[in-house]
Order: C-alpha cells, then structure tokens, then sequence
C-alpha cells in the first residue's frame, strides 16, 4: 500500500505482461481505447471499481446487489460489514467521484485526472488480488505468484478462463479497465520521461484543477501527495539554479499546505509554480 504510484504502475505493468492467455484480449481492448478521452479512461476506471465491489459483494452474500443499489450504498455496505478495508475507502471515493462527474458530463477531464483515479485505484486492485484473486496478486518484488498462476499450456487459447465465469458482462468490464490500466500505464511513463522544462502553463493548469477537485474530496490527500512527490522529483532533475530551488521550496509548501488541507494556500503555490514553469519554457 506504501507503494509509489510509479512502482505499482510498473509492477502491475510486468503483471499483466506475464498473462499470456489474457493478454491478447487486453492489447485488444488498448488498440480501441488508444483515443478515448481522458473522460472516458475515468468512467472506465469508476466501472473497473464496480465490477470489483459487484464480486466482492457476490462472494460475501452469494448475490450480485440490487439494481436499485447506488456505487456508494454497495460500498458502504460492504465496509459496514467487514468486507472492504476501512483504509481504502477515501480512494475508492476518489475512482467513484471522478467517474461520477465524467458519466454525467459535468465537468471535463484532464490527464492528472486519470493520473489521480489509477493512484487511487491501484491499491484497491491490489488489495482486491492479494484477497480474492491470489493467482494474479503482485509480489512483494512487483512480479506475478507464479506458483498460483500457472498457465496449463493444454488449454486452448481460444477459451481463456474469465475472471468470473458466471458473470460475462463483468469479465468485460475488467478487462476494458485493465486496457486503460496497461494505456495509462504507457503514457505515464513516457509522460515522466519528459525533460521538466518541457512542462508548460495548460499542463499544470490542468494539475491545478485535479488537485482543487481531489481536496474537496474527504480523506484524499495521500492521493494529491503521490501527484505532488513526482512533480518534486521531476523538479529535482533541473539544473542547479536559483529557479530549481524556488521550484523545489513551491512544491514543498504545496505539499505541506495539502496535507493541512488549507486548499487556498495550495492554489496560491500552485500559480507560483505554473509561473517558475512558464518561465523554465522560455528558457
């Protein structure tokens, strides 16, 4: 759970490499997703956290839950009764109220926005491996439980196992969002690789809005931090200047500001660093 949003993209990364039989499926469902919208990858995420909660909830009552039932009612149902950890709920919040807005068009989304649901959502597939799904759980090194996962090469590859047989619909579901997982994954890091000075205004704007939206969420900071903590790191790799130093001193305050929850003192670094930035650009 400590884990750095760029481990577990890498680690969930060499998982699902190692899926031989799935994997075809899942290149598929990136081949069609490759120009969703950042909107899209959203609901998809939000759907993935769905079909995880529909099967927890089958498992623990033998049923799938009512039609009637909201996201929210089924998750606090099954915390209600053990069956979702205490610890995860503010990020299944963050995936379910990110998706929320984008399936009912409100508001438009960014990349930070799909940055900020799969951080979040990364723990609760984790946690959701290692407790129901132990033959696709992450080791502790990043790599698949081999032991558990073994593939019988007898099988034909035209009739791979699904996820949950009894509910197709759901084995869709989670292998669009494994798509996008794997599609994020890829733009994540070739996002991260960039030099920093190629940051510009619209890209922290676009960061600035995420970051505003998480924090009026409750119990979401440990999200905004993993955001802020790459954008540090990124900092780090400037030349030593007076402007890496200014950068580094914002985005420090900046964290700390969202840890205290003062959003106003965050927006105010905030332009102070989309300022330092325009300027690196110009440079």
């Amino acid at each position: 759970m400590g884990q750095t949003l760029e481990h577990n993209l890498e680690a969930l990364y060499r998982q699902l490499a190692s899926l031989t039989r799935q994997v075809d499926e899942l290149r598929r469902v990136v081949a069609e997703a490759e120009h969703d919208s950042p909107t899209a990858r959203c609901v998809a995420l939000r759907k993935v956290l769905q079909e995880v909660l529909y099967d927890v909830h089958f498992r623990r009552f033998g049923k799938r839950p009512g039609s009637g039932d909201t996201l929210e009612q089924l998750q606090i149902r099954l915390l209600k009764e053990g069956s979702f950890p205490e610890d995860l709920r503010s990020k299944a919040n963050l995936v379910r109220e990110l998706g929320n807005d984008g399936a009912h068009m409100t508001t438009p989304r960014g990349k930070n926005d799909v940055a900020l649901s799969l951080g979040a959502l990364l723990p609760v597939l984790e946690w959701y491996f290692r407790q129901h799904r132990p033959e696709m759980a992450i080791s502790e090194q990043g790599s698949v439980n081999r032991e558990s996962a073994r593939i019988d090469e007898s099988v034909s590859a035209a009739d791979p196992p699904a996820p949950f047989p009894t509910r197709p619909k759901q084995k869709l579901w989670l292998a669009v969002g494994f798509g996008v997982l794997v599609l994020v994954a890829a733009a994540w890091s070739y996002y991260r690789a960039q030099p920093p000075k190629t940051a510009n205004i619209a890209e922290m704007v676009d960061f600035a809005t995420s970051v505003e939206k998480a924090m009026a969420l409750p119990g979401n900071v440990e999200t905004v931090q993993t955001v802020f903590a790459d954008w540090q790191r990124r900092a780090h790799q400037l030349p030593a200047t007076e402007l890496r130093g200014q950068l580094l001193a914002e985005i420090e305050a900046a964290r700390e500001a969202a840890r205290l929850r003062t959003l106003a003192a965050v927006n105010e670094h905030l332009r102070t660093i989309q300022r330092l930035l325009e300027t690196q650009t110009r440079q």
